[in-house]
């Protein structure tokens, strides 16, 4: 009986569900979260495998069907992921990756583009070429999903050694590149991933951050932000220690915009919960219907464009949100005020 191609590709390619257990990877076993977010995780990897052997299918649209709504954005994520790395392996002849972010994966295009980026991670594909056929404004998530990879599957090194893979540490230094347009999405997609490492943990959260220079702790803290509203595992005494760990180095604006990021997606994809409306309300005294709508108008006129100046679109869409969020405070009128006088980057 003759395997089919799919099936030869997962057995070489796929991940076990264990791959996400905390035992295995690590992470904070004391985390009264930790189901939860072992949950998270897993649902991505089952979506990974998915795709590698259904490829882009009938098979595959029913199992995206089939997840609650609440899970399937992280089901959308690994379903990329896999995709991606099936397109690489024909050597980019093959389109379900974009196939699938054109039709059912519309909705949830910027998780997509995290699970693409996901694969570049872990098989460390290139990736530069196929983010121009990208969004102009949102296709650097990829560089998300590298960091989210390299942090979450190879925490020792990259938490507690600084290991940063090539192209975005210097030859000479081995810091930070200084010059790379992308490198704040990098530490966003890692601080989304010290967010599992933690347990969702406000006091393990803040050991990890430790070992990074401060640089790049406000990148850090919007990733966790995000991380925060988008996937919750976190009760409102656990956003207000959160909180108080940020003040202290004054990054509540970092975490709001994170939270910003999170229930734009959300809303924007058609499956909000409830600890959406949480995190909102807890990091910006506002609902999450507020802050989706801020990113909105926060997002004009920056869709068609990757640059502006020398800042990427997304860096100043994160700051015209951050703009809004600092100066109106939790009064969504006044928040609404502020955005409008938002003007363009130069």
């Amino acid at each position: 009986m003759l395997i089919s191609s799919g099936i030869f590709i997962k057995a070489i390619f796929g991940q076990p569900l264990s791959e996400a257990d905390f035992t295995r990877r690590g992470f904070n076993l004391n985390s009264c979260s930790r189901d939860r977010l072992e949950l998270v995780a897993k649902t991505v990897l089952r979506a990974y495998n998915t795709a590698l052997e259904e490829g882009y299918s009938s098979k595959l649209v029913q199992s995206l069907r089939a997840t609650r709504s609440e899970l399937n954005g992280f089901y959308s994520e690994g379903l990329a992921m896999g995709l991606f790395l099936r397109n690489a392996i024909k050597f980019f002849r093959s389109s379900e990756f974009f196939d699938f972010i054109e039709n059912e994966g519309a909705p949830h295009s910027y998780m997509a583009c995290v699970g693409a980026g996901l694969a570049v991670g872990a098989v460390g594909l290139p990736y530069k070429r196929f983010m121009d056929r990208l969004s102009p404004l949102y296709g650097s998530l990829v560089i998300n999903g590298i960091g989210f990879y390299h942090t979450y599957f190879k925490a020792q090194a990259s938490v507690f050694e600084q290991y940063l893979p090539r192209g975005f540490a210097s030859k000479t230094t081995g810091k930070p590149v200084q010059n790379n347009l992308y490198m704040a999405q990098y530490y966003a997609g890692a601080g989304r991933a010290l967010w599992f490492i933690s347990g969702a943990d406000p006091h393990s959260l803040e050991q990890c951050l430790l070992h990074y220079p401060e640089s790049v702790r406000a990148d850090l803290w919007c990733g966790i932000g995000l991380a925060c509203a988008y996937a919750g595992s976190i009760d409102e005494a656990g956003i207000a220690s959160l909180i108080a760990i940020a003040g202290e180095e004054r990054y509540q604006n970092a975490l709001q915009v994170g939270a910003a990021l999170a229930c734009h997606t959300r809303i924007r994809a058609g499956n909000a919960v409830e600890h959406n409306d949480l995190a909102a309300n807890c990091l910006s005294n506002s609902s999450a219907s507020q802050l989706h709508a801020i990113a909105v108008k926060a997002m004009e006129g920056l869709e068609s464009t990757a640059e502006i100046g020398q800042k990427s679109s997304w860096d100043v869409w994160l700051e015209r949100m951050a703009t809004v969020l600092s100066e109106g405070g939790g009064d969504y009128a006044s928040q609404e005020r502020q955005v409008k006088k938002i003007a363009n980057v130069k």
